[in-house]
């Protein structure tokens, strides 16, 4: 009675009664009395007792109970050990059969369970350690090894199972060398117990709480002892086996999975530990072959992996209408506030079975298995899922700093990334091209394979894996096959959606970080696709959208290499010729059409690609010439060139050359060649490159026969104006024009370039087109003054000036009788006031250098002697101030006063004056050029001052007038007198000013504008005036209606001085009127002796 009065008091206690009993001793007759009743048989006594124990021994210490209590408990723990591991109930009723019958060994269970639920409870007694890892454990071990034989009252057998594993697993946490060999021992049992519960999940049979507390035992091994699951210890007791069927065919509690996950993760830690240095290599073999060979038949499992990872892209598989379920159901895992970090851990071991499959294993059937699982081999219509787990899958692997399966460790990393990383990425990439590719080929999958490319970047992704060594060939192979290939539209949102990708696009390029193994195959490919973007027009503007403008300056000028003959091929799919095309479209300004470019940029481009360019250009030309020479001479080819010329090599060169310092750099490779050439076909950009050199180097321009071409292109314009009837095309003939007129005018007023210009044969060419400007606008501005009822200032007959007289004038031809001494010595009384005369130009420091010949000629400067003797700046008395004219006007040094004192006027012009010693001039004989002077036969011949057997002057007829009439602005005279400075540059010229004398209607035209009053018309009256004024300077004599022309300037222009405050009036009429006196003179100057010709010249000075 005091037994069970006890059991009462603790079963319906507290825990701090249940503390009260321990402390007051009553557990020392209580064990007492269990070993008196386990060995009398007193089986209820013994059952009062057990309990008692249970309740009560958890509380007892040495402190606070004594020594007895434990002793009490120590020794109750050994006697229910001893009861656990009895065979039979002999030990419990003496009076029975060994053999008792099936309700004696029911009983005999359930005091075993008993049994084993208050050892449970006596585990959590510190005090109690020693004893239960002693005694308790090893009969733990051995009871679950016999466990076996109670298959037939299974659901009591269940129960212990979990009391007893309960146990085990607090007491295998404890720190000892007893604990670890006893959970070594137990690793098989529980392997056992998992398999058994596994295969009562396949007949319908609850194991889920026996898996539970087995997998949670195991899990605590695993984790707390590490000695045991090093060196293949749980991957020997056929653990990883048992935990991927579990995983792969039951269905079990999240928590479950996770454990499974954490165990199978330890087991790959220790094979991936058995690769270092010093491992046993005969051990790592063996380890590596059975986990592949525990793999082989674990096909299920690795699917629910892959499944477990896409399905977490849950929002992507619905966008892309993706089919998951192709690969098994997904792991049960817990998910933490909308995170997945046991979804994580499913990754992680997926990485790392993959990588031991496909890289461990030397026979390669590891990586045939992983192949089998993964891509879903034998399965039907599962392109579209391979695809999407493979980008899933490689879209995880990307990060390599901090992703998913990256190593904390950094000794890990390195193995990572150099060894595990790399075979995966290539395997999962190899099934993308391949999954991609079947889906292309199906008119029906490609629409989603597009889609899914562009939801997981693909071409970006291979852009940067062509940057690894270890990956690039199969990165290269999925970019050439499947991304290539996509809609340039489609190709060009991706690739230019980022800047990164975009600059790693020009690296690939040049073949900067280009690992792909077909260095130059691929160097193709990438330019093909920067090729079809700029074709498309997107390259540009994503370029400058980004600011990477240097970046693709620099990849594609590096990249364009020409093929073996310095040249770039015409081939539209070559690499040099997508890279000039390319770099065209990106300098290209849409709007303009024109490329724009930097001085820095042209420098940097013409250094790296100046010699290609322009060997290439004049390739293509010589070739054309060539091919033009084989056929007949009444084939058209100017379609052919001009195809040339507006090609992107053309474009680009031309560019280049508008910089000053870029142009020397493209001299010294034939550029300035090649652009003449394109200036031939009259490319705008070619002629303002061409007059850009005229202004550093007119000489070089002449050197590679430019200034022909641009006289060409010149005489070209008006055939071109009557095929074309569009304005923006007369726009750009005009501008044409205009800079035609002004580089050959500017070449032939320079000393070294003036011959070469004056002796071309299209020279005569280029005159009737200047001519022919200026005779239209003359009479479309007399027409205009008309029509507006200005009011025409003339005097006499000079209202309509009548035609310039032509006749032959007796000229004796005696041979010249002083040489350059004698010319030398001469004094200033040969020289009077007005007289015509050459100045040596080595006197003026205006001139330009020499030319190289060495045959030079010295060239001269043209004007009238408006000073004699002493000056002030210089001492003697021989020295000559002269008023430069005609083609020498602006040529001079100043305006007729130097260091602040007055000599001589020169009109507007300030540098239309020459001081010079009287040695360095020379008289003008009878008003003609010392270059034309006749053969020296001492006999009179006829000479001709203007010749029309010899030449013949322009005419326009109605045709031309219209067609030059559309290159003419209202309120724009720059074609004018672009056309005025050529033929003013020309009529020092004698073949060329008698053309334009004999042209008495284009005379007449000039010469009735130059008369009306009118300011908006003051710069093309002053041209014309000053062209007229030239041609006085050669005439033999006097032609009355000229006179009267330039007097009725005189008159009309004095009065306008007289009468307006018009500054703009003032000064063109004064002008106007110096041109006029100017030409007066050199008319009359001729029939005066020298007091005429001192006082003319000092009554024009004075007005």
């Amino acid at each position: 009675p005091a037994l069970r009065a006890t059991l009462a008091v603790a079963q319906n206690g507290d825990y701090e009664l249940r503390v009260d009993l321990a402390r007051c001793g009553a557990l020392v007759p209580v064990g007492d009395i269990l070993q008196q009743s386990l060995s009398s048989g007193e089986r209820s006594a013994f059952s009062t007792a057990m309990a008692i124990v249970g309740y009560c021994g958890p509380c007892a210490n040495v402190e606070s109970t004594g020594g007895g209590s434990v002793t009490s408990l120590q020794n109750a723990v050994r006697t229910l050990s001893v009861l656990l591991i009895s065979e039979g109930g002999k030990d419990v009723d003496s009076r029975g059969d060994a053999n008792a019958s099936g309700q004696r060994r029911r009983a005999l269970l359930s005091l075993k369970f008993e049994s084993l639920r208050t050892l449970e409870a006596l585990s959590a007694n510190e005090s109690l350690h020693g004893t239960m890892i002693s005694d308790a454990l090893p009969a733990l071990t051995q009871f679950l090894a016999r466990l076996d034989d109670l298959s037939s009252e299974i659901d009591i057998a269940d129960d212990m199972l979990c009391a007893a594993l309960k146990t085990i697993q607090r007491l295998v946490s404890l720190p000892s060398s007893a604990s670890s060999a006893a959970a070594k021992a137990m690793i098989p049992s529980l392997v056992r117990i998992l398999d058994a519960s596994h295969n009562g999940d396949e007949q319908g049979v609850d194991n889920s709480r026996k898996q539970e507390v087995s997998l949670e035992l195991l899990h605590s091994i695993a984790v707390g002892k590490r000695d045991i699951a090093s060196n293949g210890g749980l991957l020997s007791g056929g653990v990883l086996d048992s935990l991927a069927s579990l995983l792969g065919e039951g269905e079990i509690s999240p928590k479950m999975t996770l454990h499974c996950l954490d165990i199978i993760g330890l087991i790959l830690s220790d094979i991936n530990a058995a690769n270092a240095p010093n491992f046993n290599p005969a051990l790592r073999d063996a380890m590596l072959r059975q986990f592949v060979d525990e793999m082989s038949g674990q096909e299920q499992f690795l699917r629910a992996l892959v499944a477990t990872m896409v399905a977490t892209r849950d929002t992507d598989i619905e966008k892309l209408s993706i089919s998951p379920s192709l690969y098994g159901t997904p792991l049960r895992l817990p998910r933490d506030a909308g995170r997945h970090p046991a979804e994580y851990q499913s990754i992680k071991v997926l990485f790392n079975i993959s990588s031991i499959l496909c890289c461990g294993d030397v026979n390669g059937t590891g990586k045939e298995h992983f192949l089998h699982a993964f891509m879903l081999k034998g399965v039907r219509g599962a392109t579209e899922t391979v695809a999407f787990a493979c980008s899933v899958f490689l879209q995880i692997l990307m990060d390599e700093v901090n992703g998913l399966c990256v190593p904390q460790n950094p000794a890990e990393r390195v193995s990572f990334l150099e060894v595990k990383l790399p075979p995966i990425r290539s395997i999962l990439l190899e099934g993308l091209s391949s999954s991609l590719d079947e889906c292309m080929s199906g008119n029906g999958s490609r629409t989603h394979a597009e889609t899914l490319i562009c939801y997981f970047k693909i071409p970006q992704l291979c852009l940067r894996f062509c940057q690894s060594k270890t990956v690039s060939q199969a990165a290269f192979d999925l970019y050439e096959n499947i991304v290539l290939p996509l809609p340039t539209d489609v190709l060009g949102d991706l690739l230019l959606a980022d800047k990164s990708s975009l600059v790693t696009l020009f690296d690939l390029v040049t073949g900067q970080n280009n690992a792909v193994p077909d260095y130059e195959h691929s160097k193709q490919t990438f330019a093909l696709t920067l090729g079809n973007l700029a074709k498309a027009g997107s390259l540009s503007s994503a370029v400058e959208h980004f600011g990477v403008r240097n970046n693709a300056i620099a990849a594609l000028s590096a990249a364009m290499q020409g093929s073996e003959d310095g040249n770039i091929d015409e081939h539209e799919d070559s690499l040099p010729r997508i890279c000039v095309e390319s770099l065209a479209a990106i300098l290209c300004n849409n709007e303009q059409d024109e490329l724009e470019i930097t001085a820095l940029e042209a420098r940097a481009i013409a250094m790296s690609t100046g010699k290609v360019l322009s060997s290439t250009v004049l390739s293509r030309f010589f070739t054309q010439a060539s091919l033009e020479s084989t056929f007949d001479d009444t084939m058209d080819h100017s379609s052919d060139r001009s195809t040339i010329s507006k090609s992107a090599e053309a474009r680009l060169l031309c560019s280049l050359a508008s910089f000053p310092e870029t142009l020397e750099i493209l001299k010294k490779v034939g550029g300035l060649e090649a652009i003449g050439l394109i200036a031939h076909e009259g490319e705008l950009l070619a002629i303002r490159a061409v007059q850009k050199a005229c202004e550093s180097s007119p000489k070089s321009v002449v050197d590679v026969d430019a200034h022909l071409s641009i006289m060409d292109a010149l005489i070209q314009v008006e055939s071109k104006l009557k095929l074309s009837t569009d304005l923006p095309d007369a726009s750009k003939f005009r501008d044409v024009a205009l800079k035609s007129l002004e580089i050959i005018a500017s070449l032939s007023k320079d000393g070294e370039t003036k011959s070469a210009v004056h002796s071309a044969d299209q020279s005569f060419g280029c005159l009737t087109v200047a001519m022919c400007i200026i005779s239209v606008s003359s009479k479309e501005l007399r027409q205009k003054s008309i029509t507006a009822k200005e009011g025409i200032f003339s005097s006499g007959s000079c209202s309509a000036p009548g035609k310039i007289a032509v006749e032959s004038v007796k000229i004796h031809t005696a041979p010249e009788h002083n040489d350059h001494n004698q010319t030398a010595g001469r004094t200033n009384n040969d020289l009077q006031l007005g007289d015509l005369v050459f100045v040596d130009s080595t006197s003026s420091s205006r001139q330009p250098s020499p030319s190289k010949s060495s045959q030079s000629q010295v060239e001269q400067l043209e004007g009238v002697v408006a000073h004699l003797g002493v000056v002030k700046f210089a001492p003697g008395d021989d020295w000559i101030g002269i008023r430069l004219t005609g083609s020498s006007v602006g040529l001079g040094k100043n305006d007729g006063t130097v260091k602040g004192v007055h000599y001589f006027d020169c009109g507007d012009n300030e540098n239309n004056g020459v001081f010079a010693k009287r040695n360095n001039v020379k008289k003008q004989q009878n008003g003609v050029e010392p270059e034309a002077t006749l053969p020296d036969t001492g006999q009179e011949v006829d000479m001709v001052v203007i010749a029309e057997e010899t030449v013949t002057p322009p005419v326009v007829d109605a045709q031309q007038e219209q067609m030059w009439d559309r290159l003419l602005l209202k309120d724009d005279l720059a074609l004018e007198i672009a056309a005025f400075s050529i033929l003013l540059s020309f009529s020092s010229s004698k073949p060329h000013r008698d053309l334009m004398m004999q042209s008495e209607t284009w005379i007449e035209d000039i010469s009735s504008v130059i008369q009306l009053q009118s300011l908006a018309l003051m710069n093309f009256q002053c041209n014309a005036l000053d062209l007229l004024v030239s041609f006085t300077l050669h005439v033999q004599k006097a032609d009355n209606r000229l006179a009267n022309l330039l007097c009725s300037v005189v008159e009309s222009r004095t009065k306008m001085i007289q009468i307006t405050r018009d500054k703009q009036e003032l000064s063109g009429s004064k002008r106007l009127l110096s041109l006029a006196m100017s030409g007066l003179q050199n008319l009359f100057s001729s029939f005066m002796d020298a007091d005429e010709k001192t006082r003319s010249m000092k009554i024009a000075s004075d007005l």
